[in-house]
């Protein structure tokens, strides 16, 4: 009975080497095929962070854009002030321009700089929010390390995957058990 079961520990210990190469194997092959995918997934997520931080500042610029409406809509005195300074160049008879100077530059300067640039109405809108909280997305950052490199490159992403399926092979090519002549005999 010792010597059956022996036998059968010789056996599990022999097919044990076969199933830690399939093993190896297999995780060779998984290594090499998923590896770009993950890799695409991965870069795919940072676009769609990206876009989607854009989507926010879009969405903000419009609800600005529909609080500018609503206010001319309903003849805000402030904004309707505002605008007859900036683009007619009117104020209220009662009112004096206030000049503040901002380290050498006054403001009525910057708004004269600000117009030949173009800048009117359009530019309130856009920087009504501070870029402080505006939603940044981060940039991609591409992994490098040896295993992408190794699995990314074409001549040795063959070579892992040949590795692979050798490995599979020999784990799975059957064992050859010497038996004794002596053990042969007891089991007749």
């Amino acid at each position: 009975m010792e010597e059956v079961r022996a036998g059968q520990s010789e056996r599990l210990f022999a097919s044990l080497s076969g199933v830690i190469f399939v093993l190896a194997g297999m995780s060779l092959l998984a290594m090499t095929l998923l590896t770009p995918a993950w890799l695409s997934c991965r870069e795919l997520a940072s676009r769609r962070d990206i876009m989607q931080a854009q989507l926010t500042n879009l969405q903000s610029l419009q609800d600005r854009y529909q609080h500018f409406q609503t206010s001319l809509e309903n003849d805000d005195p402030v904004l309707i002030e505002r605008l007859a300074f900036t683009e007619l160049h009117q104020k209220p008879a009662s009112s004096k321009i206030l000049h503040v100077n901002l380290g050498g530059s006054d403001y009525t300067g910057q708004r004269e700089a600000n117009r030949a640039q173009g800048q009117s109405i359009f530019s309130w809108l856009s920087q009504y929010v501070p870029v402080e909280q505006q939603a940044q997305a981060p940039a991609y950052q591409p992994i490098n390390s040896k295993l992408v490199r190794m699995t990314n490159r074409t001549n040795s992403r063959w070579l892992l995957l040949g590795f692979g399926v050798c490995c599979v092979f020999v784990g799975m090519w059957p064992k050859s058990y010497e038996i004794d002549a002596d053990h042969a005999a007891d089991q007749s």
